[in-house]
């Protein structure tokens, strides 16, 4: 990464509630296509990953 780039973490539960919210709107090819655009901007954490530390549902950081 570069300086000024951000870094980020969710859960596989968020990226799951993602994923049905777009389904619905915008159809389940666009739904898919922008998850594998997020998936590429952030790292998918496991359910106790996330948990673990009281960390919040997404984690965004400037490096």
């Amino acid at each position: 990464m570069n300086i000024g780039e951000y870094y980020g973490a969710t859960s596989v539960l968020v990226f799951a509630n993602v994923f049905y919210i777009l389904r619905k709107i915008k159809g389940q090819k666009a739904a898919r296509e922008a998850l594998q655009t997020l998936k590429s901007l952030l790292r998918v954490m496991s359910t106790s990953e996330a948990k673990s530390g009281n960390r919040p549902a997404l984690h965004v950081h400037r490096l």
